[in-house]
């Protein structure tokens, strides 16, 4: 990409819109590892929500849900536009490692938008059924 050997040899300039472009266009063409880098330093030089939503969302494309979940976590902190949505994705990165009671709360606060409702409630009675599911397989094993 042009626009990234211009920053290495120090002719662009490293800032957040720049960074932008840079995690765009490696999201795009599906390089996550160079789009990590890029939206990781994005949310770094602004402390913006969305520069972190991005972030968790190449990281959780990568399977790497236990960093997804920081900065969806970040993202929610710093003010993200669309909070359904990071509830949403950081209740799926929960769920993957099978934080379900955490995975429960950000599907109950997705839950909260109407447009978001009926997904997050096909989740939740997914859970319990997980959590169910554990729980007798717990007592199976100890009997």
């Amino acid at each position: 990409v042009v626009l990234e050997k211009g920053i290495k040899a120090k002719l662009v300039k490293k800032d957040e819109k720049n960074m932008k472009l840079l995690g765009t266009s490696y999201t795009m063409s599906q390089d996550m590892g160079k789009a990590i880098d890029a939206w990781g330093e994005a949310a770094r030089l602004s402390k913006e929500g969305d520069n972190y939503y991005r972030l968790a969302q190449a990281l959780a494309n990568e399977d790497r849900h236990k960093e997804a979940i920081v900065a969806y976590e970040q993202a929610l902190d710093n003010d993200v536009k669309n909070k359904t949505n990071a509830y949403f994705w950081l209740g799926i990165s929960q769920m993957q490692l099978e934080r379900w009671d955490a995975a429960s709360k950000s599907f109950r606060e997705a839950a909260k938008d109407k447009d978001m409702e009926k997904s997050a409630k096909r989740y939740l009675k997914y859970i319990a059924g997980e959590k169910y599911r554990q729980e007798e397989l717990r007592k199976m094993l100890e009997a």
